[in-house]
């Protein structure tokens, strides 16, 4: 599943889409190109979000 930034902006709480932008310039978030527009995976957007919650709970499960 591919999911559109707007979307993805959404799945992270809401953030901002420029935010998200950022992220993937940045090379924390993989995107693909698709058709002009920029699309993120399901798998690489669960990825972030693990990330980020190992690192704000210390990594611990």
């Amino acid at each position: 599943m591919l999911y559109p930034i707007n979307e993805v902006a959404e799945q992270l709480g809401g953030i901002e889409v420029r935010t998200v932008y950022r992220k993937l310039a940045s090379g924390e978030i993989p995107s693909i190109k698709l058709g002009g527009r920029r699309m993120v995976e399901h798998g690489d957007l669960v990825a972030y979000i693990k990330r980020c919650r190992a690192t704000t709970t210390g990594g611990g499960q």
